[in-house]
């Protein structure tokens, strides 16, 4: 075989657009036999790629409309390499980004592109194209990858340095699935960056003490927010949370929580009065 991507291109890759639905995905896959379907944006541009896990996870799991749109459940983005590059190529993309499938793209002449094939991490271990060990390292960062995305996200709606969003987002995660059942737990876990899910996985509930006023007395006892800063941390924690399970995951986790959580989480605090508690000034953390 060598290094040629040829062997991977004969093999018929399916593309749907971002506007197709979950429905049509689940029925390509299941006609066809295939463990996922490429996804392109209305320009011709590939965008995103939709495997039957995400449609386990992401649509059934969380009981989702079979009419989602697929530019709601699709991983994205992509890195994928033109039909006339090599397999060393394709598996350098895998080990810098962390990427477990890799689409082989043709330019044509209109400006868009003709997905001709897909490079898979599993493909490449069954045919002993890569090293153990390299694949090894590709899944390794393909977890480190997901972390720093969910923590720059994190950072960024919470509007707070790295260390505090890893911080305060380990003490909400933890109430958040403290309070509802195992059943839920472990289905937003299960979306959550893997390194993160041994040690949440332990957690048991629901907790029916975690409240509005538990969260906000932690956040100042144990981070040094007063109630001002820990109500905009809060909706930026869940802003963020949104940001990351992309889809509808969120809204589904959020039904499941007492409406007085529901309203705290989402800040329709706003229009309601604070609970009333002794509040700090000092923060023992970096902003």
């Amino acid at each position: 075989m060598g290094d040629s991507l040829l062997p991977f291109s004969k093999k018929r890759t399916f593309v749907l657009s971002n506007s197709a639905t979950v429905a049509e995905a689940a029925r390509t896959m299941e006609e066809h036999k295939v463990g996922c379907v490429v996804v392109s944006d209305g320009l011709g541009h590939i965008c995103g790629i939709v495997t039957d896990r995400d449609l386990t996870c992401k649509v059934l799991a969380f009981q989702e409309d079979t009419n989602t749109l697929l530019e709601q459940v699709m991983s994205s983005p992509v890195v994928a390499i033109k039909h006339d590059q090599s397999l060393s190529d394709a598996i350098k993309v895998m080990t810098e980004f962390g990427f477990r499938r890799v689409p082989i793209i043709r330019s044509l002449k209109t400006g868009t592109e003709k997905c001709v094939g897909l490079v898979t991490l599993d493909q490449l271990i069954f045919r002993k194209l890569i090293p153990l060990k390299t694949a090894s390292q590709v899944l390794k960062h393909r977890q480190e990858n997901t972390l720093n995305i969910f923590y720059k996200v994190l950072a960024r709606e919470m509007k707070v340095s790295r260390p505090t969003a890893v911080a305060v987002s380990g003490f909400l995660l933890t109430c958040l699935i403290e309070r509802v059942s195992p059943h839920e737990a472990h289905q937003l876990i299960a979306e959550l960056p893997k390194i993160l899910q041994q040690d949440l996985l332990d957690i048991e509930g629901p907790n029916r003490k975690i409240t509005p006023r538990f969260i906000l007395r932690r956040l100042d006892e144990d981070f040094g927010f007063n109630t001002r800063a820990s109500y905009q941390l809060v909706r930026g924690f869940w802003s963020g949370l949104e940001c990351f399970l992309l889809g509808r995951q969120a809204p589904y986790i959020l039904k499941q929580l007492p409406k007085e959580l529901q309203v705290f989480f989402t800040g329709g605090f706003r229009n309601q009065k604070a609970p009333a508690l002794a509040i700090s000034n000092t923060s023992r953390i970096t902003h």
